[in-house]
């Protein structure tokens, strides 16, 4: 069977304990599905999805081997948003991230090219307009009423964010393991110092 794969951004400790902050507590909010363990937050690079045999992850590993040394990527907390638009069928609550370098956008870019070149994977979504850098908090229930998710909403995006700046140290391909849950790395690479 195959599983979903994607390259991800790593964060560190304190990143984590800093975003989780800001995760509404599920017992006081029914319509919030799933939280984020801490394990799992990240930012998605580029989403690939599928990939079939394991000869061609590791055409996909052996690409990434390729990409020159990379120094650390510079971001920052710009805010909270609600994800996934109006008709989209999942709503996710998340932490907007500054990229104002444009490092993540160029390493995405980068990679979404060597995959298109090399093999028959790319990004979905791979237009740089579409690329959103953030940090999935919560996953909500599907079908809530407007005035739940209004509420959740509300109180979500009344939080104070505080200027938080941070490096992507490392960068992971990574899939979900379909039995516990938990992403977990086929690859991975520390980003320079």
């Amino acid at each position: 069977m195959s599983q979903n794969y994607f390259l991800a951004g790593l964060l560190d400790k304190e990143t984590i304990a800093e975003g989780q902050k800001y995760q509404l507590e599920e017992k006081t909010f029914p319509g919030i599905h799933r939280t984020t363990k801490a394990q799992n937050l990240h930012i998605t690079i580029g989403f690939i999805g599928p990939i079939g045999t394991p000869q061609e992850i590791q055409e996909v590993i052996n690409l990434y081997d390729t990409l020159p040394d990379l120094p650390p990527i510079p971001l920052s907390f710009l805010g909270l948003e609600l994800y996934g638009g109006s008709h989209a069928h999942k709503k996710y609550l998340g932490i907007k991230v500054e990229d104002s370098a444009s490092k993540l956008q160029n390493l995405r870019e980068e990679t979404d090219q060597l995959l298109r070149k090399y093999t028959k994977y790319g990004y979905k979504n791979h237009h740089w307009q579409d690329f959103n850098p953030h940090i999935t908090l919560q996953l909500l229930k599907k079908n809530l009423t407007s005035q739940v998710r209004n509420s959740i909403q509300d109180t979500f995006l009344s939080q104070n964010v505080t200027l938080y700046t941070f490096f992507i140290k490392k960068i992971a391909l990574w899939r979900k393991n379909l039995e516990t849950g938990f992403y977990e790395s086929v690859w991975s690479r520390f980003l320079a110092s």
